[in-house]
């Protein structure tokens, strides 16, 4: 009989302990529930940001049309020639002023929206339902801006959603551009000949008698001056 007691209080003190790991097990269980909750909040949160900020895109694009359609109309009932920029000074500084920024940061964004939906509707459609950030957005439209008919566009826009899909905004831009690239080389070339062609050399004056020299190189070449000068400062003693 003492013995059947001694197997049963075992027995209990194995019950406790397991009901002891179970609660444990759902305090630290509580904590990663929250957690993955917040995660989609998270996402949930950035795709309806997205939504917002397409939207602006198609609005901004918008205004775009609007200069054309009010430049055409100043031509078409004589007004002068050289007030032909007026219309996109008038839509700049009333949005400008509106969102609080310069116009001509609206100007540009007003040529980058518009580039987006008439030349990359897929990749807008993408951003809108939130399968990419707008970093993959811009820097798609960005690297395709010189291919020249549709057929490169639509097929190099393919290409650079799927690889879109897989790596950050940050690490994309070149991916984009190596793409744009391989699908219309003639255009690239052109791009990079027209680069070459605008290259400048700047020096600005720095404290302590020295000075900052800014070049516009072929990017091997820079990245190959760096390497040696950053040889030179870490053994220079």
């Amino acid at each position: 009989m003492g013995h059947e007691s001694h197997q049963d209080a075992g027995a209990g003190r194995g019950d406790a302990a397991s009901d002891q790991d179970a609660a444990a097990g759902d305090r630290v269980g509580v904590p990663w529930r929250a957690l993955s909750d917040l995660v989609d909040e998270v996402v949930q949160a950035r795709r309806q940001a997205s939504i917002a900020q397409a939207a602006e895109a198609r609005l901004l694009a918008r205004a775009a049309d609007l200069v054309a359609d009010r430049i055409a109309e100043r031509r078409q009932s004589g007004k002068r020639v050289s007030d032909a920029d007026l219309p996109l000074r008038e839509v700049a500084l009333e949005l400008g002023m509106a969102v609080r920024v310069s116009d001509r940061t609206i100007q540009a964004r007003m040529g980058r929206a518009w580039s987006l939906v008439e030349h990359f509707p897929a990749t807008l459609a993408a951003w809108e339902e939130g399968a990419i950030d707008p970093g993959h957005a811009w820097a798609i439209a960005h690297a395709g801006t010189g291919i020249r008919t549709p057929e490169n566009r639509t097929r190099y826009e393919h290409l650079a959603l799927a690889a879109a899909a897989e790596e950050s905004p940050a690490r994309f831009a070149p991916i984009a551009r190596a793409i744009a690239a391989s699908v219309d080389p003639d255009a690239f070339t052109e791009q990079v000949a027209a680069a070459t062609a605008e290259r400048t050399v700047r020096v600005y004056d720095l404290d302590d008698g020295l000075a900052r020299l800014i070049a516009d190189l072929p990017a091997p070449l820079a990245y190959a001056i760096h390497d040696r000068l950053t040889q030179m400062a870490t053994t220079t003693p």
